[in-house]
């Protein structure tokens, strides 16, 4: 059975204030004909960059993120409107390298249409 590694961000059940880190990324992975595992560990820190001084990736991966919480009606969306899904979306389609955020916005664009209470009725 794989150790479970102890909590990192936990004292006694308490979160502490104190610290910056958000939350860390472990991935694990094997090269293609590789048999031991390597371990890669990111940790997030809030630099207390306000939003709308974000990255346009930061802002697009939001708005992608936003998206399903808004489609599953996740009670962990808060007030979060499809309409400001598409507005991170448009801060962040930077490029848009392939079109493939243009695509996404216009998804939002079709489900926001799908979902206007003129269509629930």
């Amino acid at each position: 059975m794989p150790k479970v590694d102890t909590l990192k961000y936990q004292s006694s059940g308490m979160y502490s204030s104190a610290i910056l880190e958000m939350l860390t990324v472990k991935i694990r992975y094997k090269e293609p004909t590789g048999d031991v595992s390597s371990k890669l560990e990111f940790a997030l820190v809030d630099s207390g960059v306000r939003f709308e001084e974000a990255s346009e990736d930061f802002k697009f991966a939001a708005a992608v993120v936003g998206f399903g919480m808004a489609l599953r009606d996740s009670p962990h969306k808060g007030t979060l409107t499809l309409a400001q899904v598409a507005e991170w979306g448009r801060a962040g389609i930077g490029t848009d390298a392939g079109g493939y955020r243009s695509e996404f916005l216009t998804l939002v664009g079709e489900a926001a249409s799908l979902l206007s209470p003129a269509n629930l009725q």
